[in-house]
């Protein structure tokens, strides 16, 4: 049987005092053919130099700009050959038959993603033998973690989702399910959402136990505060992804409030700017992903902006958050009013976002990212979304104003003698007969016309995106040919 071909993708980001360690461990394996591609994330620790300086056998891809988990990921699988493709994080050293392991489990077709029994670098205690998602919240937990092991955790098992940091999956996956979703840009759930869109696909998602390595959980960012905002971002967008906007109404939001109550003054402050982000971000992928309409659109922003509030409250320390909570509904529809200006709330919040982002050194626009879609460059501005939503939004209202009003029936009067009566029986029997076909053909094609109206939108939506991209790709050759 000939072994199938391996590419390794590891993302860098100012990693370099784990890289040796990392590569040492992965040049020490015996599986026959494999390929390494490092993508540095624009590194300011000479990560990039050093691979570039002692191992030369490693592709080594240089972004700008820092794309992220998830970008510095797709960069790479977009340039792997492998028939297998396996993410490694740059503080993971992964230990000997991790690799065979992994391959053979894929050797499955019903298995789509696989990751491995994650240590901590203690070589004792388990971080990962799996993970699980605890809904409605989208909490994500990690099966075993900091226990012993004490081989409670090797059988192999499906599994909810399996870690990033160390993760395989045939090619004939990634071209159905498509890239990683860069949007949860810098981390934290990309994989978990990867996962996911495979098992909508049929697959499943399986923890590997004789496949182990070690992992030093690091990151770059130090701060904590900092850490908890891209977790929660991270959360909400994979929660608006794949929990039903129903349910996201009625179950998530009234729990998400009785777990900000438990939080700290200090730690409600991250999920404040977290819920803010997600506004934006929900009418996107109610539209693109779920096909909402636009009173479910709005529902689910107005809930968003009620968390916003209730997390402000928190953080202020104000006993209103109480008040707050004693006015959740279990049905959302009844906070839908039609005089709030969300058109105003949105662009007041994607001015505050954006700056954010500018402060953390966001590379690039907002795209609705549901599959192998990825952007080169940046486009001037990143709001077009949002805009292009609200203009629409006023556009269907005048449909959904729209009611199939009765036909008047008129009078139907005979001065004839005897047979008058009659006659006005029959013409108003027809009538009423006409009548009634004609309202139901006229409720049927104000179905259709709503209908129309929102395949339009979505249409709409695409086209302005591909305008978007086309400036991109624009500038791109603008550049190149400066540069030649």
């Amino acid at each position: 049987m000939v072994a199938l071909t391996v590419s390794l993708i590891i993302p860098i980001w100012n990693g370099s005092e784990y890289l040796h360690a990392c590569l040492d461990s992965l040049m020490a394996h015996d599986y026959p053919i494999f390929e390494i591609i490092a993508v540095d994330n624009a590194s300011v620790d000479g990560s990039a130099e050093l691979i570039a300086r002692h191992y030369p056998q490693v592709r080594l891809i240089r972004n700008a700009v820092n794309l992220g988990f998830a970008g510095g990921c797709n960069a790479g699988l977009k340039a792997a050959q492998g028939d297998i493709l396996v993410l490694l994080n740059q503080d993971v050293i992964v230990q000997p038959g991790w690799l065979r392991a992994l391959v053979k489990a894929l050797q499955k077709p019903k298995i789509g993603i696989v990751g491995c029994k994650m240590l901590y670098p203690d070589g004792r205690t388990i971080q990962h033998a799996g993970g699980w998602i605890e809904w409605p919240l989208g909490l994500a937990h990690h099966y075993g973690r900091g226990e012993q092991d004490e081989g409670q955790w090797d059988e192999s098992k499906a599994v909810d989702y399996v870690t990033g940091a160390a993760m395989a999956f045939r090619r004939d996956v990634l071209e159905q399910i498509g890239l990683l979703d860069e949007e949860f840009w810098p981390g934290y759930f990309e994989d978990t959402d990867f996962c996911f869109r495979a098992r909508e696909f049929g697959y499943e998602i399986w923890y590997i136990p004789d496949s182990v390595a070690l992992h030093f959980e690091t990151t770059s960012i130090k701060n904590r505060l900092e850490i908890a905002y891209f977790y929660e971002k991270g959360r909400l967008r994979f929660v608006l992804k794949h929990l039903v906007p129903h349910r996201f109404l009625t179950e998530f939001v009234v729990m998400e409030k009785e777990r900000v109550l438990r939080f700290t003054k200090e730690e409600s402050n991250p999920l404040y700017q977290a819920y803010l982000e997600a506004i934006p971000m929900a009418a996107q992928i109610l539209t693109q992903r779920w096909s909402a309409d636009e009173r479910t659109i709005e529902t689910v922003i107005l809930a968003l902006q009620s968390l916003c509030r209730f997390a402000k409250l928190k953080n202020e320390q104000r006993g209103d958050y109480m008040k707050e909570k004693a006015n959740i509904s279990d049905d959302f529809i009844e906070i839908y009013d039609p005089e709030i200006d969300l058109s105003r709330i949105i662009e007041e919040i994607q001015e505050r976002i954006r700056r954010r982002r500018k402060e953390l050194g966001y590379p690039r626009p907002i795209f609705p990212v549901f599959g192998a879609a990825s952007y080169p460059g940046e486009p001037k501005d990143d709001d077009y979304d949002i805009e292009l939503y609200f203009h629409l939004r006023r556009a269907n209202e005048i449909y959904h104003q729209i009611d199939v009003e009765p036909l008047i029936i008129p009078s139907i009067r005979s001065s004839i003698p005897i047979l008058g009566p009659l006659w006005e029986r029959i013409r108003r029997e027809a009538h009423n007969l006409v009548l009634f076909y004609v309202n139901k053909l006229a409720q049927r094609q104000t179905r259709v016309n709503r209908h129309m109206v929102s395949t339009l939108n979505r249409l709409i939506i695409q086209i302005q995106e591909q305008q978007r991209r086309i400036r991109v790709l624009e500038e791109e050759l603008r550049k190149l040919r400066e540069s030649s």
